[in-house]
């Protein structure tokens, strides 16, 4: 007798047991869910970073092919109508050229010249770093945000990305240096 209520509330305790581990393998899966959940929301409301699908070196090559002995002075990524451009500005002597390249595509859309009197320093191709490179630097200045124009010029003697990023908060801008890649605290654009 005293072996059949022993086995019967061992039974029972088992049966206890095992019921109270399966209703936490209910509350990790509801907590997981929950967690993917939450992970997605956060994912969904900010804006996917896109880059041209033409690289820097690409575009300043077709600069170079149709104006080889121009020095770069600047260059300028934005979006017009949807397209990423680029629009690289160099000189020969007092003779300023300004070239739209289709930031996807690679065709030139525009392609000017004038004269100058500007005496902008060259900027040396050897060591930019890639436009990915900058985007992320200034984009870790202002968790949440997305990179939506690039200015690349000599200031005070030094070479460096002027990025226009969307936040939130508003827009802000961060200066990251086009060799070393450093980049500044971000502060809001007026």
């Amino acid at each position: 007798m005293i072996k059949r209520v022993l086995i019967t509330m061992v039974a029972l305790m088992t049966l206890g047991l095992a019921a109270c581990g399966h209703d936490d393998d209910d509350h990790q899966a509801k907590d997981q869910s929950s967690q993917t959940t939450k992970s997605s929301q956060s994912t969904s409301s900010k804006t996917a970073q896109t880059l041209p699908k033409q690289t820097l070196d690409q575009a300043w090559a077709i600069f170079v092919k149709a104006h080889p002995d121009a020095q770069v002075t600047s260059v300028k990524v934005d979006r017009e109508t949807g397209t990423y451009m680029y629009e690289i500005t160099g000189n020969v002597g007092t003779t300023e050229h300004e070239m739209t390249i289709n930031g996807d595509t690679g065709e030139t859309v525009q392609d000017e010249e004038d004269a100058t009197d500007d005496n902008d320093p060259a900027i040396k191709r050897d060591g930019l770093k890639p436009l990915k490179d900058i985007t992320t630097a200034a984009t870790k200045k202002l968790a949440g945000s997305t990179a939506t124009e690039w200015d690349l010029d000599t200031d005070n003697g030094q070479v460096q990305w002027e990025v226009s990023l969307q936040h939130n908060s508003g827009e802000h801008v961060v200066h990251v240096d086009a060799y070393s890649g450093v980049a500044s605290d971000a502060v809001a654009d007026d």
